[in-house]
């Protein structure tokens, strides 16, 4: 997943968004999950509108496992949501 979150091209996006899905859906585990959350923050603060918004539904994948974790990321979210784009 560290070389997926580059972040440089839509398919590096692709990569680690099926890695968090992965690791929420399969083999839920407390220390991955957090990993997959701190990989969804450049997504979720990037430039990139199809990046933001594969971190917040990558995050709501998260949210069914810890909700707690994702309450972390309510302000970038609401930024997100507020975004022209």
């Amino acid at each position: 997943m560290k070389r997926a979150e580059d972040g440089s091209n839509n398919i590096a996006f692709a990569v680690c968004f099926q890695c968090v899905k992965t690791i929420c859906n399969i083999y839920p585990n407390k220390s991955l999950i957090e990993e997959a959350a701190n990989a969804l923050r450049k997504y979720l603060e990037s430039f990139n509108s199809n990046a933001k918004y594969m971190g917040i539904k990558g995050l709501s994948y998260i949210y069914k496992q810890d909700p707690k974790l994702v309450e972390n990321y309510q302000l970038i979210i609401v930024d997100c949501l507020e975004s022209k784009d």
